[in-house]
C-alpha cells in the first residue's frame, strides 16, 4: 500500500445504540467504495466486520472490527463499535484513536440511551461528529422527530445536508439540501441525479435557507456577506458547515439506508469535508518515559515515532495481533520500539492493515495511521 500523508487520512468510529444499523453501515462503506467485491450482511453471515463466530450467531457487535477504504484520494479507516452496554469497552477504547465520530441512528425508533452515552463520551474526547440516520427504507420512519430528539436530547445543533424523498409512504431516494438535487441509487449505491420532484420544492428551498444561516455563522467572511443580502455559492456553503462543525457549533446530518447503500456515497463525502485529518486535529499530550516530562506530539512523520495499542485479539493462524494508532512519526516492519509500559525495546514484526478479519502485510505506518502489528 502506497504512504498517505497524514492531511490524506480519515479515522472514524462507527457509534450508536445496539441495532442500529452500524454494522451495515460499515459494510455498505467497503461496498460503495470499492473495497471489496461483495455487500456484507450480518444477518447473513457475511460482514466484514462481525466476524467472530459469536457475533454471526447473535447477529450483532461484541467486538470493535477495522476495515479501510479510498474515497477521494483519501485513506478511510473505519472502526465498527458494538452498540451493547455490555460490549462498551471497545467503543470506548476506539475514540482514543480516531479524529471523529459518526453517530448511526435508527429513523424509527431515534435516539436510545446508548445513543446518550456514547456521544457523550465522544463529546468528552472533543472528537467533532456527523449523525447518520440509518434505515429511511422501514415503515414509520419520523425524519422531523428525530432531529428534534437530536436537539432536545444530544443538545445539538442538527444541519441537515441532505432529507428523504418518500413516495406514497415508501422510500424513493435522497435530495440534496446544497444543491437542491434528488437522487436515487444503483445497486452499488452510487448515486443517481433525478429531477426534483415539485412537491419537495418548498420543504427543500425552507431547509437550504436554515442550512446558509449555519453556514455563515461558521464563517465571519461568509457571515458579512449574508447579512449584506448576498448569496452564498454552494462551495461557500460547504466551506462555512466544515468551519461550524470543526468549531463544534454545528452537526451535519446525513440520512440512508445502508442495507440498500442508499446515502452511504453521500456520506463518505461528509466524512471527508467534515472530519479533520490528523493533521487537523489539536495536539496531543504525552509523558516521556521514565521521567514523566509532558511533552506535545503532533502528527507529523518527521517527529520521534509514537503510537499507543488500543486493541489486543488473538487470530488462530496469525497469533496475538496488537491494533495501534501512530500519532508521531513513522515505524518499520522488522525494527524495534520502545515499550513505554515494560521500560524496554521491543522487536516489531510485520505491519498489518486491517480489513475485518483479513490482514494485509504493509512495509511501514505513518503518522495518523491506524495499523495492526503480528
Amino acid at each position: 500500500m502506497e504512504l498517505y500523508e497524514p492531511n490524506a487520512l480519515r479515522n472514524i468510529a462507527l457509534i450508536g445504540h445496539g441495532g442500529a444499523g452500524k454494522t451495515a453501515v460499515a459494510d455498505a462503506i467497503l461496498w460503495v467504495a470499492g473495497a471489496v467485491d461483495r455487500l456484507g450482511s450480518a444477518d447473513k453471515g457475511t460482514s466484514v466486520f462481525d466476524y467472530e463466530e459469536d457475533e454471526r450467531q447473535r447477529q450483532h457487535s461484541i467486538n470493535l472490527a477495522v476495515g479501510h477504504c479510498i474515497w477521494r484520494n483519501t485513506l478511510v479507516t473505519i472502526i465498527d463499535t458494538p452498540g451493547g452496554p455490555d460490549f462498551v469497552g471497545d467503543a470506548y477504547a476506539s475514540l482514543r484513536v480516531v479524529d471523529g465520530v459518526v453517530l448511526v441512528v435508527d429513523a424509527t425508533t431515534g435516539v436510545e440511551v446508548q445513543t446518550e452515552r456514547l456521544w457523550a463520551k465522544a463529546r468528552e474526547y472533543g472528537l467533532p461528529g456527523i449523525v447518520f440516520i440509518n434505515k429511511l427504507d422501514s415503515d414509520q420512519v419520523d425524519y422531523e422527530q428525530v432531529l428534534n430528539q437530536l436537539r432536545e436530547r444530544l443538545k445539538v445543533a442538527p444541519v441537515p445536508l441532505y432529507a428523504p424523498w418518500d413516495e406514497g409512504g415508501n422510500f424513493k431516494g435522497i435530495v440534496s439540501v446544497v444543491t437542491e438535487k434528488a437522487f436515487t441509487f444503483d445497486e452499488r449505491g452510487q448515486p443517481q441525479e433525478q429531477e426534483l420532484p415539485a412537491e419537495l420544492s418548498g420543504m427543500i428551498a425552507q431547509r437550504k435557507e436554515g442550512l446558509v444561516e449555519a453556514a455563515a455563522e461558521g464563517n465571519d467572511e461568509l457571515l458579512e456577506k449574508y447579512i449584506e443580502g448576498e448569496q452564498l455559492t454552494d462551495d461557500e456553503i460547504r466551506q462555512g458547515i466544515m468551519d461550524a462543525v470543526r468549531a463544534g457549533v454545528a452537526t451535519p446530518i446525513v440520512c440512508g439506508a445502508a442495507t440498500l447503500s442508499a446515502g452511504i456515497a453521500f456520506l463518505l463525502d461528509a466524512i471527508i469535508d467534515y472530519i479533520p485529518s490528523p493533521a487537523e486535529r489539536e495536539p496531543i499530550e504525552a509523558r516521556i518515559p521514565g521521567d514523566g516530562e509532558t511533552v506535545t506530539v503532533t502528527a507529523d512523520t518527521q517527529e520521534p515515532f509514537a503510537a499507543l495499542v488500543f486493541k489486543t485479539v488473538t487470530d488462530p493462524y496469525v497469533g496475538r495481533i496488537n491494533y495501534f494508532r501512530v500519532f508521531s512519526g513513522m515505524v518499520h516492519s522488522d525494527s524495534q520500539v520502545l515499550n513505554a509500559n515494560e521500560q524496554r525495546r521491543e522487536r516489531i514484526g510485520q505491519l498489518l492493515i486491517l480489513q475485518g478479519k483479513n490482514v494485509e502485510p504493509i512495509g511501514l505506518a505513518s503518522a495518523g495511521q491506524i495499523a495492526a502489528v503480528a
